[in-house]
C-alpha cells in the first residue's frame, strides 16, 4: 500500500477515502501545481530528446548532398536483380538456344515452377559436369546472401540514422561485395568446367551483373565511410 504524501501515514486496506485519515489532506489534489509543473518539465525533456533523435535522423540521411547521394545509392545495387549474371547456350534435342541467367530469372523460374530445385540440385553429384553445377550453385547461393545483405543495409541505415550510426551499413556493404566477388570466382570456375566437361551440351560466359554489383557495393561502402567521417568531424 501507499503512504500519504504529506504526513507519510501508511495506508491500510481499509483506507478507501480520498482524504488522509491522519492529516485530512486530499491525496489526489495534494500539491497538484508542483506535480503539474513536474509533468510539464518531463514532457519538455522527452520532446527535446525526440527532436534530437529526429534531427540526427534527417541530418544523417539528407543533411548534405553527400548524404543524399549516399541514400540514393542504397537502392542502386538492386539493379543486379535484372542485369545478367551469366549467359549460356544449351545444345539439347528439345531444349536449345542462348539464354541469360539473372537473379530475377531464377526467382521467377522457381515461382512459376519452371525451375524445380529438387530436380536440379542432384546435378551437382554427376561424375561428369558435377563440379560445374556445384560451382554454379555456389555462385547463386553467394549472390543470394549478397542481395539479402543489400536489402538489410537499407533497414540498418534507417534504424542507424536515429543515432547517426553507420558501422552496420558498412558491414552490410562489405558482406555484399565479398559475396559477389566470391560469386564471380565461382562463375568463372563453372564456365571453365562446363567448357571442359560438357562442351557439347552447354557453354557459359560471365555477364556484367556480378561486377556491377561489386562496384556498386564498394561505392556504397566508400560513401558511407565518408558520411561517417563527416559526422565524427562535426561531433
Amino acid at each position: 500500500m501507499g503512504s500519504c504524501p504529506k504526513c507519510n501515514y501508511k495506508f491500510s486496506l481499509f483506507d478507501v477515502r480520498a482524504e488522509c485519515p491522519v492529516c485530512g489532506v486530499n491525496i489526489p489534489n495534494y500539491n497538484w501545481e508542483e506535480r503539474l509543473e513536474e509533468d510539464s518539465v518531463n514532457a519538455e525533456k522527452a520532446f527535446e530528446v525526440f527532436r534530437a533523435h529526429t534531427g540526427a535522423f534527417k541530418q544523417t540521411l539528407f543533411g548534405s548532398a553527400l548524404n543524399k547521394v549516399r541514400f540514393i545509392m542504397t537502392f542502386a545495387p538492386l539493379v543486379v536483380l535484372v542485369i545478367p549474371l551469366a549467359g549460356y547456350t544449351l545444345s539439347l534435342p528439345f531444349n536449345s538456344g542462348s539464354r541469360s541467367l539473372s537473379v530475377l530469372n531464377v526467382i521467377l523460374g522457381i515461382v512459376n515452377g519452371k525451375i524445380n530445385v529438387g530436380d536440379i540440385l542432384p546435378l551437382a553429384s554427376l561424375d561428369r559436369g558435377g563440379a560445374a553445377f556445384t560451382a554454379l550453385y555456389a555462385a547463386l547461393g553467394l549472390i543470394a546472401v549478397g542481395v539479402v545483405a543489400a536489402v538489410l543495409n537499407f533497414f540498418v541505415e534507417i534504424i542507424g540514422a536515429f543515432g547517426s550510426h553507420t558501422k552496420g551499413c558498412i558491414i552490410c556493404c562489405a558482406v555484399s561485395a565479398v559475396t559477389f566477388a566470391g560469386a564471380a570466382a565461382a562463375l568463372i570456375v563453372a564456365s571453365v568446367r562446363f567448357g571442359s566437361e560438357l562442351p557439347e551440351i552447354v557453354s557459359m560466359h560471365i555477364g556484367a551483373g556480378v561486377f556491377v554489383g561489386i562496384a556498386l557495393f564498394v561505392v556504397n561502402a566508400v560513401l558511407i565511410a565518408a558520411v561517417r567521417k563527416k559526422i565524427k568531424n562535426n561531433a
